[in-house]
């Protein structure tokens, strides 16, 4: 039913499970993301490849929070996400050794700018390199993120996140579910 309910918010379909070299990297429910639907649809700069619940969380987020908080903040709406990897088979903040990152589980996305229905973009950043209004509305999109993510990441986190934004519905913690709020 994942599957089915994305595609009623966002242009999705079913994905073959990607390959990599490294069998634990593997997407529970592969689907291809490549917009919101609705009244301010949202593309994204590339397809993604996500498995189908973080899918779906991102594109509920896209459409009932990142598109109000940039009207208030910004004045126009969202029209594209610009975005860096959905899955890659890879290490956390591309390491050698360690955790496997979320984005080996199609479970984590990294948002590197915004372009606007008004034509206007920026790339995230340290909030002193933004106009004020793009400063208010990375803070507050990233503090509307933690409830949804369970793992927040950007610029001020560490040097890794420094130029984008990462979401990750984090599967650390089950036993004692915690969020990563940073």
């Amino acid at each position: 039913t994942c599957l089915a309910d994305l595609k009623r918010i966002a242009d999705a379909e079913a994905a073959v499970q990607p390959k990599s070299k490294d069998s634990q990297c593997k997407i529970a429910e592969p689907v291809s993301l490549t917009a919101t639907k609705g009244k301010n649809p949202v593309a994204f700069s590339a397809e993604l490849t996500l498995d189908c619940p973080f899918a779906l969380a991102l594109a509920q987020f896209t459409n009932e929070t990142i598109q109000p908080l940039a009207q208030y903040h910004l004045g126009s709406t969202v029209q594209q996400l610009q975005t860096g990897t959905g899955y890659t088979c890879r290490r956390r903040n591309n390491l050698a050794t360690g955790k496997l990152s979320e984005h080996a589980f199609g479970n984590a996305i990294d948002i590197v700018g915004f372009k606007q229905k008004d034509k206007s973009s920026f790339e995230v950043r340290k909030a002193s390199l933004l106009e004020p209004k793009q400063a208010r509305f990375q803070r507050a999109l990233r503090k509307a993120a933690c409830g949804t993510f369970t793992t927040v990441l950007g610029p001020g986190s560490n040097a890794a996140h420094a130029t984008h934004l990462h979401f990750d519905l984090g599967r650390s913690g089950k036993k004692n579910p915690y969020r990563i709020c940073d």
